[in-house]
């Protein structure tokens, strides 16, 4: 039976049980499956299903018929004869791809009339405005727009006619299929469907690597060790080091799909045999290089680099690589087995041993799996896990111990960018530095100055210079050993020389192993490796660290970044503040020297102690703002946690002085700003008790633009049910900001007029106002009239700058006097 005969004028429904449609999305499957459709005849084998409610329900053959439907829907609506296809599919559960289907069979034959043969007709649907967005994320939806490109792509002008007169005119269509009807009468019932779909999942994406690997090794001289040890010693490491939190962790063929990859990435980073290959595609043969592109999602001029950026790409995930690529491509060739079968016999020595040195090799703390498993069973990362793997593979036994050669070499790949352009180079090093160190301990390499820095110039210079530094001062192993050992640090400790001169210094403490040990254990109980940097309890909502960071000189920490301030947002910033030679730690010196260490040292909870020495300054917060000081800002950061909550992400813009200081809620030039003493006042109203007490019934609030201020609310009875305001702000009448004493405030009836339009207009308002101000405030405080002055806007401005403690004065007194007021004449009406 073929296709037509079999299902015209009936629905083809894909049952509640069947998967996604995938054959689309498999190229080495679609690709030659579509040949054979297309020039030859072709039977498909059976159909199993049965008929229900006019629909025929496929049991067995579900892709096959999703496929036809395609092919026939394309081949009519490219005749112009849609009307004379009367198939339809529907999906029990899959209700996008049903729209899809129903859409693409309304709209396929006015479509095909506007792209040509050369065009990518699977993009030309999603661009419809009929094409709904989210169906893309569909799978089967997916793979039927893989479907129409593959199709549209063979067939044109020239090959059409024949095509459609041997799959539709002819008599004997070249495409026929057995239809088996399930049924009582025929002794089929639904158990088929179980025993069907009982024989297990289909081949794994490495097993299927594995038969490919399997015939393309059988000529080699080691073929029957490969396949030995495939299924035993190298499985037994699979299985050792397999990821025991997937979802089914009995199962391993991830793990060696990943290692496969991963040693084909490193072996074709370094080898030029790829890219001489593509670039002969691209000569030779440019209509598959064209395909090529194609299935990388690139367009069919894309340049060799990047086509092989891509293809490492795929590999790097363990995404869809077809096998047909990998023919085609010549991605494993002989000498690539030779080097597989080289290192996965290094993997299987060594593993065992490099899991059991507990080395951070820069994943998560928390990560449930071993050294090996996160190094090559996992996707790998040009910047840490490929020149990592190629450390262990690069690995020989001799002068230097296992733990030290990983130790080294992970604290120079750490802290050296590294991606696929300078891998070779750092490749190369490696082996290189593996020789020497082979013949003397890596140490005695290091020592030898420049020997070692000719050899490792591909790394960090600074880092070079720190292991270089490191290998002279063997007597504190343990300590840089604990403190390399996390991420925060990821193997750069050169702050922990720096806070320990070899000779006495003023302001430090000297280099013994009594102060090495607990420089490092305080460096560790702060700095722990999380996201944000500093171990939570010292960077949560109580902010200590950074307050008490404020009360050393020189009253600052971080760095100027651009047009802003930056208090260390995340881990990055604070290791750049911690490693940087030039950075200005002076603050964090002093914290350590003269309170952290004197308290390790004596067995003193930290955080205590850090808690209660912020809680101290804090108490003399007023007294200590009253003293006249150029670094009074301190008192306002060490006080308020508030402040350091509103700066969400740690950046101020920190002009000439330290009384101009804007606090930022974003980076963006467009963030909210609130002025630090106007919003440091702010939060005294907020929480502090006595402050709310005076304002008691205002309401507040800040304005976190221009020149910021917060303001006070009070709803009253008086003039309509308007608002009577004051706003606070810390600049004088010409915007300057330059002392302590530079408060000043507002008194007005918030307006109900709109803002004006021109200069006569906003006049206009402003007069207006003022009268109203004026009448108000001269009856319900006749005695304070004389604090203001009129402002432009028609606002009461005072007429003096104030001092913190006597703006609280100042505003008590008016809160007050008005709220009071009112209420007196409340109960006069």
């Amino acid at each position: 039976m073929n296709f037509i005969q079999s299902f015209d004028n009936k629905t083809i429904l894909i049952p509640l049980l069947q998967r996604d449609y995938v054959q689309g999305g498999i190229e080495d499957v679609i690709s030659p499956f579509m040949d054979s459709l297309l020039e030859k005849y072709a039977d498909l084998n059976y159909i199993y299903g049965y008929e229900e409610e006019g629909c025929f329900v496929p049991i067995d053959g579900q892709q096959r018929l999703t496929t036809l439907w395609l092919l026939y829907l394309y081949l009519f609506s490219r005749k112009q004869q849609k009307n004379a296809f009367h198939v339809r599919m529907k999906f029990a559960s899959r209700e996008y791809a049903e729209d899809f289907c129903e859409r693409l069979s309304e709209h396929l034959e006015s479509l095909i009339c506007k792209v040509d043969d050369k065009d990518a007709l699977d993009e030309f649907i999603i661009n419809q405005n009929w094409f709904i967005r989210s169906w893309i994320s569909n799978a089967s939806v997916k793979n039927m727009l893989r479907t129409i490109r593959v199709i549209h792509k063979k067939i044109n002008k020239s090959n059409f006619s024949s095509i459609w007169n041997r799959l539709v005119e002819s008599s004997v269509p070249s495409i026929s299929f057995s239809f088996l009807q399930m049924n009582e009468e025929n002794g089929l019932d639904d158990d088929i469907y179980i025993k069907m779909n009982g024989r297990g999942r289909k081949l794994s994406a490495f097993e299927n690597l594995k038969s490919y690997m399997d015939e393309h090794i059988s000529g080699l001289t080691f073929a029957d060790e490969w396949k030995s040890k495939m299924d035993n010693a190298w499985t037994d490491m699979f299985w050792t080091n397999r990821n025991k939190q997937q979802e089914h962790p009995e199962e391993i063929d991830d793990e060696q799909l990943y290692c496969l990859y991963n040693l084909l990435i490193l072996y074709h980073i370094c080898r030029k045999e790829l890219l001489n290959t593509l670039i002969e595609i691209k000569e030779k043969n440019p209509h598959l290089y064209a395909d090529l592109a194609s299935f990388l999602g690139k367009k069919e001029d894309t340049g060799t680099d990047e086509i092989i950026s891509c293809i490492i790409e795929r590999l790097q995930k363990a995404g869809n690589f077809p096998l047909i690529w990998f023919e085609r491509l010549h991605l494993m060739s002989g000498d690539f087995y030779h080097f597989a079968f080289s290192n996965i016999n290094k993997l299987a020595k060594w593993s065992k041993e490099f899991n059991c040195i507990k080395l951070y090799i820069g994943a998560p703390p928390a990560e449930a799996t071993t050294g090996t498993y996160q190094l090559c069973m996992c996707e790998g990362s040009f910047n840490r896990t490929l020149p990592l793997l190629y450390v262990l593979l690069s690995y020989d036994e001799g002068a230097t111990p296992l733990y030290d050669w990983m130790r080294i070499l992970r604290n120079l790949i750490l802290n050296t960018e590294i991606d696929s352009k300078n891998l070779p180079t750092i490749m190369q090093t490696i082996d290189t530095f593996s020789a020497q160190c082979k013949e003397k301990n890596i140490y005695a390499v290091l020592q030898s100055d420049e020997v070692a820095k000719a050899t490792l110039k591909g790394f960090d210079k600074n880092q070079i210079e720190e292991e270089i530094m490191k290998a002279s001062e063997l007597e504190y192993y343990e300590q840089m050993n604990s403190l390399e050992n996390g991420r925060f640090f990821s193997g750069c400790i050169g702050i922990l020389f720096r806070l320990l001169p070899h000779e006495k210094h003023e302001g430090y403490d000297m280099l013994s192993q009594e102060n090495a040990t607990a420089y490092s254990s305080v460096l560790l109980e702060l700095f722990e490796g999380g996201d944000k940097g500093v171990t939570m309890k010292y960077d949560d909502h109580k902010f200590l660290l950074r307050r008490a960071l404020m009360s050393y000189p020189p009253y600052y920490f971080g760095k100027e970044r651009n047009t802003y301030w930056s208090f260390n947002n995340g881990i990055n910033e604070w290791r750049e503040y911690i490693r940087k030679k030039d950075s200005e730690i002076g603050a964090f010196q002093s914290l350590l020297k003269e309170l952290l260490i004197p308290a390790f040292k004596s067995e003193k909870d930290l955080f205590s102690l850090l808690s209660e020495y912020v809680e101290r300054i804090s108490q003399d917060y007023e007294n200590n703002i009253r003293i006249k000081d150029d670094y009074s800002h301190r008192f306002h950061f060490i006080h308020h946690p508030g402040v350091w909550e509103y700066m969400s992400t740690q950046r101020c813009v920190w002009k000439d002085n330290n009384f101009d200081i804007e606090l930022k809620t974003s980076n963006g030039n467009n963030s909210n700003r609130m002025e630090l003493r106007t919003m440091s006042l702010y939060l005294d109203y907020k929480y502090n008790k006595d402050d709310i007490s005076d304002r008691d019934g205002w309401d507040i609030g800040m304005w976190p633009k221009w020149k910021s201020c917060f303001y006070l609310n009070l709803n009253t009875c008086a003039e309509n049910n308007r608002v009577i305001a004051i706003d606070v702000y810390f600049y004088d009448d010409e915007g300057y900001r330059n002392n302590e004493d530079c408060y000043a405030f507002d008194l007005f009836v918030r307006p109900t007029h709109p803002e004006g339009e021109n200069e006569e207009e906003i006049s206009l308002f402003a007069e207006e106002d003022y009268s109203l101000n004026i009448r108000l405030f001269s009856s319900l405080i006749p005695e304070q009239m004389g604090l203001f002055i009129q402002k432009e806007d028609g606002r009461l401005h005072s007429n003096r700058l104030y001092s913190r403690h006597s703006l609280k004065n100042v505003l008590r007194n008016l809160m007050t006097g008005i709220k009071t007021a009112l209420e007196k004449n409340n109960d006069g009406n």
